[in-house]
């Protein structure tokens, strides 16, 4: 339960006492008082919460308003909006626990599917053992993976989907279309692990969340979609760092799509469309790709071994360091595609006959894959003719050559990102032009050392910016406002500076800018002429996380630390801010006001006697 579910459940558990107690001998003044500062304590924990719902802050204000009355309308009143905060929080805590349990879920899913990762590799582990030893494998070890339904394909170990552990070929087409079969005469549905539906809507939400997430430089987090049901979606835009394993995705398009590091293993893909998409370094290993067509696209640095491939249509695409180790394919179609470096796929796919092909028709079949496959002979290359630094443009072109001579070079003109100078557009002359994109990664590298190369021949004088310690939010506003003044980023040392040429005064402002956005709380360490001491001190506050300025010689914490490991060091400022802010509990801080004024009346008393002593006396 979270901290301020924790405090609604605190709060209720007041209101249902000062209730019983209305209801019944009625409460002092006192007791009202004590409760109307309760409830204002919690009233202002509660307002900071996020999503917290305004119905229970409303109730708890016109319930405080009304806690004075105690004549039998006034009881009406409080019982009615006692209720109302009562139903609406209950509704608050339901949902929260909801969500912590479907995250735990989502925990366990996550922890299954590494064992079951682990399980396949020790599996993996003892057939390569048995193959050093004895060259075959042993009855126990089948036996195992009879039991765990895996098979072995090439020394491989790889799981059985759920429609190949009984008969592959008449069970398919129930498995995927989720029909039911008549069995003595009783419907009985077909034995699929239990997924998750994912909605338009959910899935437009989660990917938006993502994609903010990895943009804000969070990090590359791995967006686990595994074992879901996504049907009729269009997926555009940036598609990084995704689990989608033994998902099934279905009527789905993948249009003008990056995808970048996404993983399919055991997935389903039922007539799915790639248009004008990327996938680099994408896992497609063990997936079973149903009547899906791929046009103008691109496959880089990713794996389809032990795929099965069936009714697929593949046009004007390219592959580029892509294997297909034991990869099935049955009534495949394909022209005008590109396999580049990815060894011969002719060799090691396993191309599968149609159901009613005879011999020669699956021969015939055989021998126009392995044409398809077959890129001997062709060389592909890129040059680059110039980087134009000033207008963010670039001059390429794509070379494609066979037994030394030039078959095909075609000329293109891009468009750099402004902050990183890499590829951002290629104006390709043809819409969908894929084998340009496939040089992309090596290229980027190329225009950045021209980059290097420019600033180091310009020689121009700069100077570095430094930055204090700022929150995420305060480095965005400042950093416009710093590029408003005349600052630069490059993106090649990744650091901000300023030409001298500038002048010193812009310097000195965009410095002393810089400098009123520091959000440190450096620390005041004590002076001692002891240096073990005071390496014992520094050694201290170090283990316990806090850094040091250079600039400034001090050593400093931030607002997220626990400052408790600091009290010593604190400002006196930030001392006292910190103590107001611990206070341990809201009952804590009650008795504190409670003792407060108390101490006040007593002093109040004792002025007043000593006057009128005085008084008396003279």
């Amino acid at each position: 339960m979270s901290e301020i579910t924790k405090y609604l459940s605190d709060y209720l558990q007041e209101l249902d006492s000062y209730m019983k107690r209305l209801e019944g001998d009625g409460l002092s003044r006192k007791d009202r008082k004590l409760f109307f500062e309760l409830s204002n304590e919690y009233y202002d924990i509660f307002q900071k919460a996020i999503d917290f719902p305004d119905e229970v802050l409303r109730g708890m204000s016109e319930f405080s308003d009304n806690i004075v009355n105690q004549s039998d309308e006034g009881k009406n009143l409080a019982k009615r909006y006692r209720d109302n905060i009562v139903q609406h929080a209950d509704d608050y805590i339901n949902a929260s626990q909801r969500n912590e349990l479907q995250f735990g879920i989502f925990q366990r899913d996550a922890e299954i599917s590494s064992l079951q990762y682990e399980k396949m590799q020790m599996m993996q582990e003892l057939v390569n053992l048995e193959l050093k030893m004895y060259g075959q494998i042993t009855e126990q070890t089948q036996d195992i993976l009879d039991v765990q339904n895996y098979e072995i394909l090439n020394g491989r170990v790889r799981e059985l989907a759920p429609w190949e552990q009984n008969d592959p070929i008449s069970e398919l087409a129930e498995y995927q279309d989720d029909e039911v079969r008549d069995i003595d005469g009783k419907k009985e549905g077909v034995s699929v692990e239990k997924k998750r539906v994912l909605s338009r809507d959910e899935l437009d939400q989660i990917l938006n969340n993502h994609f903010m997430e990895n943009r804000a430089g969070h990090g590359k987090k791995m967006l686990d979609l595994t074992n879901c049901i996504i049907s009729n979606y269009v997926f555009k835009g940036d598609m990084s760092s995704i689990l989608f394993d033994r998902s099934e995705l279905r009527y789905c398009e993948f249009r003008m799509t990056k995808a970048e590091n996404i993983s399919l293993q055991n997935a389903v893909l039922s007539d799915c469309k790639m248009t004008q998409a990327e996938f680099d370094n994408c896992n497609f290993s063990n997936a079973d790709i149903n009547a899906a067509k791929v046009a103008n696209s691109m496959f880089r640095g990713s794996s389809f071994d032990t795929a099965y491939m069936r009714q697929c249509s593949v046009h004007d695409s390219v592959f580029y360091h892509t294997t297909f180790t034991d990869t099935r394919m049955r009534e495949f179609q394909g022209s005008e595609n590109i396999f580049h470096e990815c060894g011969n796929p002719a060799d090691v796919v396993r191309v599968e006959a149609a159901l009613g092909m005879d011999q020669e028709e699956t021969a015939t079949y055989a021998e126009r894959l392995r044409e398809m496959f077959n890129n001997g002979g062709y060389v592909y290359s890129w040059r680059l003719y110039g980087v134009d630094m000033e207008n963010y443009a670039a001059d390429l072109s794509v070379k494609i050559s066979h037994d030394g001579d030039i078959v095909e070079e075609e000329k293109y003109s891009a468009l750099l990102n402004p902050d990183t100078y890499e590829i951002s557009h290629i104006d390709a002359g043809r819409q969908g032009d894929s084998l340009i994109r496939m040089f992309i990664p090596e290229m980027n590298p190329v225009i950045t050392k021209n980059l290097q190369e420019k600033i180091k021949e310009q020689g121009q004088q700069r100077v570095r910016l430094r930055f204090p310690y700022m929150t995420r939010d305060t480095f965005m506003s400042v950093k416009d406002e710093i590029k408003r003044m005349g600052a630069k980023f490059d993106p090649a040392k990744k650091e901000w500076y300023v030409e001298k040429s500038v002048g010193q005064d812009v310097i000195n402002d965009i410095t002393s800018y810089l400098e009123k956005h520091d959000e440190a709380i450096y620390l005041k360490l004590p002076f001692t002429e002891e240096a073990q001491k005071f390496r014992q001190i520094i050694e201290e506050i170090k283990q316990n996380g806090a850094r040091y300025n250079p600039l400034k010689k001090r050593w400093y914490i931030t607002e997220g630390m626990d400052r408790s490991k600091f009290f010593s060091y604190l400002p006196t400022s930030e001392y006292l801010f910190w103590k107001e802010r611990e206070n341990h509990s809201v009952h804590e801080k009650l008795s504190g006001f409670k003792a407060e004024a108390e101490k006040q009346h007593t002093d109040t008393h004792e002025v007043g006697d000593r006057r009128k002593e005085a008084l008396e006396r003279e």
